[in-house]
């Protein structure tokens, strides 16, 4: 809509026609028959541009908490991969020394320093 109304403004500044001098007047017309009935115009560029500038503003900010979200969702789960391939690695070595301890107390396997 404020696009819109950015547009209707450019092309009544650029040359007066007939056409554009019709489309002013029927612009007038329904603000005044607006405002007569109690409705709110919004015709005035400042706050317009305003308005355009914080919506933009919101998106930028809300972009950036998305990446911010993204790059902590990556590093959440190479942290979770990481620990998981630790606690793998170490269950193995356990699960190794119980075997060679059993293979040891049986006397299968010759451990270094029990002779």
């Amino acid at each position: 809509m404020l696009e819109n109304t950015f547009a209707n403004l450019n092309i009544s500044l650029s040359g007066k026609s007939d056409r554009v001098k019709k489309a002013e007047e029927n612009s007038s017309w329904k603000k005044a028959m607006d405002k007569s009935a109690g409705e709110k115009i919004k015709d005035d560029e400042a706050l317009l541009k305003k308005s355009i500038k914080r919506q933009e503003q919101r998106k930028k900010a809300s972009k950036k908490r998305w990446e911010e979200r993204e790059e902590g969702k990556s590093k959440r789960m190479e942290a979770r991969q990481t620990k998981r391939k630790e606690n793998i690695k170490g269950r193995k070595e356990q699960v190794k020394k119980g075997k060679m301890k059993k293979a040891a107390k049986k006397g299968r396997v010759v451990v270094p320093g029990f002779r």
